[in-house]
């Protein structure tokens, strides 16, 4: 009965390991944006897994602002470069706040805040 406990806590590592390793990497060119003076906010990430990534952008609220890139997949380990203007889709600058960066990647989100000023 020990050896099949053992065998079976042994598959279930091997099988979880892999997923247990994966990372990701998620970063701002800075986290205040002064649209008098920036032209953009520059974000990269890579993951070390390819898969389905989307950056999106919400504001304190959580509404939804943009989504600024969306890809079916993702390159593993390839980084990744994505801007954002200050404005919506529909082209009207943003007002002064924080926001917040969310990027879903399939085995995990992160997010990152960004200081608007006017």
């Amino acid at each position: 009965m020990m050896v099949k406990t053992l065998l079976a806590l042994l598959l279930v590592w091997t099988w979880a390991f892999p997923l247990l390793a994966q990372t990701a990497t998620f970063s701002l060119d800075h986290n205040v944006f002064n649209p008098a003076k920036d032209n953009v906010v520059t974000s990269v990430f890579s993951a070390s897994y390819s898969g389905n990534a989307k950056l999106s952008i919400y504001n304190s609220a959580g509404e939804w602002i943009e989504t600024i890139f969306q890809t079916t997949p993702v390159r593993a380990s390839v980084p990744v470069t994505a801007t954002w203007n200050g404005k919506t889709p529909s082209g009207q600058k943003v007002t002064a706040g924080i926001y917040i960066f969310h990027l879903a990647l399939e085995l995990g989100s992160y997010d990152k805040r960004l200081v608007v000023l006017q």
